[in-house]
């Protein structure tokens, strides 16, 4: 990296002869005038720094207002993107070298050096300066990116064992309760719970609850209307959070004994474009962010699915019970019918029908109790000629004319 042509150079030096001796030194070992910033306190030197775009600060440790190493750990700790080059005396090397070792770039024994000493001491110490930011910046950058690809695995972990509560599911109040667990530890919640929609959909029923270790005497068997933040939940279809609920224009709505809730974030559970219940999840020790919203959103879809599984299971079961007495019912009546289709003793003088049991039943009554055939009576035509043949029953006078 090359040294621009005119640098801005602070001095730290409250002793005039010094100061004047060195300043030659200065401008006669670069090649170009530098721009210099001289102060005589440290009060006055941070001032020109929070002043001025510098290049290099070199400091004399001992000034009115400070003394030793106090004086560069005061000056770096507000200025530690501008390179420091200590200058000392002969007595103060050791102090010089404890700068080093806490961040100065290089020191300079005042009366001793040349200039082209101290243009090297110059131009390597904001070289290596400049080095040294780069590759801090560069391992911040891969902390970050390390830091941000473990919790990407974890996210992704946690949606993995969510997914296979949904696959593992036996019933849906194990599978939320599970989702739920899973989703409060990634990210950090320590109450909350599950809660669906109410039949007539005014109200949340509570499936479990979460204090957390918290002191909670609201009875979770109550009905828990749908209001505040929660509405808020249930008619956006998205998630929303507060980090300062307790100061939040929704507290009022919290009963009595109701667990303390320094934040609160609410996922829904959306079938068919529709809220039909909430996840809680509140108490964060950090304050909740968009990355939880997208996290919590997708167990809240992961429950949904679970919901909609377990409801799908239910009528799936409910018709195969229907399915079984229809089965039951129709086999009843085919037995019944394969019992009028067998071989029947009947009477050849009254026509009466023996049953099982050896009782012998008029026809009428035994078909009608094992069929579904009703009997209405009638006579026919040669019965109507024989008893009843003063009565024209079927017209056989306008026949025979």
């Amino acid at each position: 990296m090359g040294m621009k042509q005119s640098l801005n150079i602070l001095i730290l030096e409250d002793n005039p002869d010094d100061l004047f001796l060195f300043e030659e030194v200065l401008l006669s070992s670069l090649k170009k005038k530098p721009n210099i910033y001289h102060a005589e306190t440290l009060e006055g030197a941070m001032d020109k720094a929070d002043e001025n775009p510098l290049d290099l600060a070199i400091l004399d440790l001992n000034v009115p207002d400070s003394f030793g190493l106090d004086t560069f750990l005061t000056f770096k700790k507000d200025f530690a993107h501008i390179p420091c080059i200590i200058m000392t005396g002969i007595d103060d090397i050791e102090m010089a070298v404890s700068a080093i070792k806490n961040g100065a770039q290089d020191y300079i024994q005042k009366g001793t050096l040349s200039s082209t000493d101290i243009t090297k001491t110059i131009r390597y110490s904001i070289e290596r300066h400049h080095l040294l930011t780069e590759l801090s910046n560069t391992q911040s950058e891969l902390k970050y990116a390390l830091d941000d690809a473990i919790m990407r695995e974890k996210e992704i972990s946690g949606l993995l064992k969510g997914a296979r509560a949904v696959l593992e599911q036996t019933d849906f109040e194990t599978a939320a309760r599970r989702l739920f667990d899973t989703c409060s530890q990634l990210i950090g919640s320590t109450s909350g719970y599950i809660a669906l929609l109410s039949e007539d959909g005014g109200e949340n029923e509570v499936l479990f609850l979460e204090a957390g270790g918290l002191p909670c005497t609201v009875d979770p068997e109550l009905p828990m209307p749908i209001r505040g933040l929660r509405a808020e939940a249930y008619r956006s279809n998205k998630v929303v959070y507060h980090n300062d609920f307790m100061n939040s224009e929704w507290v009022d709505f919290m009963p009595k004994g109701h667990v303390v809730l320094k934040n609160v974030m609410f996922a829904p559970l959306v079938i068919n474009e529709k809220t039909v219940g909430v996840m809680g999840l509140a108490n964060k020790v950090a304050d909740f962010n968009d990355n939880d919203a997208k996290m919590a959103a997708g167990f809240g879809e992961l429950a949904a699915i679970a919901l909609q599984n377990s409801r799908n299971l239910d009528e799936r079961i409910e018709a195969e019970k229907q399915r079984e007495n229809t089965i039951i019912d129709l086999r009843k009546a085919l037995s019944q019918v394969k019992k009028l289709s067998g071989l029947l003793p009947i009477c050849s003088h009254c026509k009466k029908i023996r049953d099982d049991k050896g009782y012998w039943n008029q026809i009428e009554s035994y078909i009608h109790e094992h069929s579904e055939a009703q009997f209405s009576h009638g006579i026919c035509q040669e019965c109507a000629k024989k008893y009843y043949p003063d009565f024209d029953l079927y017209g056989d006078d306008e026949d025979q004319e």
